[in-house]
Parts: structure tokens; sequence; C-alpha cells
């Protein structure tokens, strides 16, 4: 994609490339649930914290990306990774008044007609309202959700939404988070309720970063995602998954991209599989970078 990628979202992709150096087994143990792949045969488990997330914001979205901060957190051998991330996120949370030892997830939603970050974790939402009004925000309300709006906030963070103790939303516009409350209430269709995201997402297994595209490069495809997971001592693994829109455009498309990626990866790890409307592609690697 060429289109501008928020500030949270290269964060996230950031971090993906620190972890590629992180060599210790990964015990963090996995996002809960699943979901269907749209057709009844979902079989990652991927979704969970990730589905909920993407029901929070509107459907528009060209890219979505999630990080199990707490999960990172709990790690001890991924202290690098956490405070890369702490670093990264300290301007949000001066905003608020809170820690990064606060925030257990992160969903960043990249729209075409603006970006969406949202923090979950355990907040002292009365400190955040100090705070907001200390720099310079105006308290409001939609559809009985408490929200907040700057003229002078970066561009990313414009507007934030209270949307319950655990749940902070920031938006480029308060006609963002005033979509994100409408797809929370069901009133306009999430990004949950798009099915090749869905789809993807359900076919990822849990990872401390997950990404999902709405294209990719290869003709046909109408949604991609990537998981990254640590795999033993001295790898970790990596899975993505193509969504076609159909068997055959999948089919015509399998033996590129195992082309693709296995020139990449030369004698590493490498598994291309084929179902249905699905390419898979699984490698376990110690390269220290991503062919996205």
């Amino acid at each position: 994609m060429r289109q501008h990628r928020s500030k949270s979202l290269m964060r996230s992709l950031a971090l993906v490339m620190l972890l590629l150096f992180v060599v210790a087994p990964f015990g963090c143990g996995d996002s809960p649930g699943g979901a269907s792949d749209g057709d009844g045969n979902g079989d990652g488990n991927g979704g969970g914290s990730v589905i909920s997330m993407m029901n929070k914001v509107p459907r528009d979205a060209l890219a979505f990306d999630f990080t199990d901060v707490a999960a990172v957190r709990a790690d001890g051998d991924l202290d690098e990774l956490y405070d890369a991330y702490q670093d990264d996120i300290e301007s949000e949370c001066d905003l608020l008044g809170i820690s990064p030892d606060d925030v257990d997830r992160e969903g960043v939603h990249l729209g075409a007609t603006g970006s969406v970050q949202i923090l979950e974790g355990r907040f002292d939402l009365d400190g955040v309202r100090n705070e907001l009004k200390d720099n310079g925000y105006e308290r409001g309300e939609y559809k009985r959700i408490e929200t907040w709006d700057s003229n002078t906030a970066d561009d990313e963070m414009k507007a934030v939404a209270l949307t319950s103790k655990g749940c902070i939303i920031f938006a480029s516009s308060i006609d963002r988070v005033t979509d994100c409350i409408d797809a929370i209430n069901g009133d306009e269709d999430s990004l949950g309720d798009d099915e090749g995201f869905s789809a993807v997402v359900g076919r990822l297994p849990a990872g401390l970063v997950v990404h999902v595209y709405a294209t990719a490069r290869y003709e046909g495809c109408e949604a991609y995602g990537l998981s990254v997971t640590k795999n033993d001592l001295n790898s970790r693994r990596l899975t993505q998954v193509f969504l076609f829109v159909n068997e055959d455009a999948a089919g015509s498309r399998r033996d590129a991209i195992e082309r693709d990626f296995r020139e990449y990866y030369e004698q590493e790890s490498l598994e291309v599989t084929l179902d249905g409307r699905y390419v898979v592609l699984s490698v376990v690697s110690n390269t220290d970078t991503l062919p996205v």
C-alpha cells in the first residue's frame, strides 16, 4: 500500500521487526477464542481480542493492527520489546495521565478518512478526565458516551472517547469518534462485520502482533494478514494468510506466493498450503526482516 500510514501503525510494524530479534521461547499464552473464516471453516485462534477490537471501529479500514501489550509485558524475555513500546506510546500516556503499564491491548485502525487508536486496560478515568481538561480538551457526549475534542492536539489525537472504564479511543477527528460509537452500538457496520478481515483473522494464530490489510500485491486478493510469535530459542514463526475472490484465483497465485517467499527465505522452513480461497504461508525463520 502506498497510502499514508499512521504513527501508531508504523510503531507496531517497528515492534514486529524488534520481535524478530527475540530468541526466547514463546510462552505468553493465546488470545481467547477464534473466529470463523466466513465459510464456517476457521481453524486459527487469532480472533478473540482482535475481533473484539474490530467490533469497535468503522468498517472502512485499509489496515488494522493489534498488539498484545499484556503478553509482551508479562514475558521477561521481551523486556527490550516492551521498553520500545513504552517509549513509543509515551505521548498518548502523557496526554491521558496514565502509564504504559496500564495498557493491556492496543488496536490501530487506518481508514480512508482518518485513523483510530484503541487502548484497553485498567484506567483511572477521573484522572484521565482531569488530564484531558488540563490539555485543552472540551467534554461532550454522543449517544450517552463521553467524548472529548481538541482543536490543538496532534492530528491523530484530536478527539477521545471514554467508552468504558477499560477502553479509551483516540481518533483523528470527532467524526471518527462518533463513527466508533455507532459501530459499538451496532448502529453502523463495524470492521468485525467485514467478511474478508474477519475471515483472515480467524485463520491466523494468536500472536504478539497481528496485522490485517485490505489488499495485497497479488491480483484477486481480497484481504491479507500476518501474525508473528516466538518459536524457540533461536527463531520466530510467521504466519500469513491470503484470501482470494475465489478458488481459481487462489490456485493461480499459490505457486507465485511460494516462489516469492521461498526466494526470500532461501533454506529456511517454509510451508505454503492451498485451502479453497485461502493461501496460507507458515515459516520458522531466523531472518530479521519481514517481506511484507
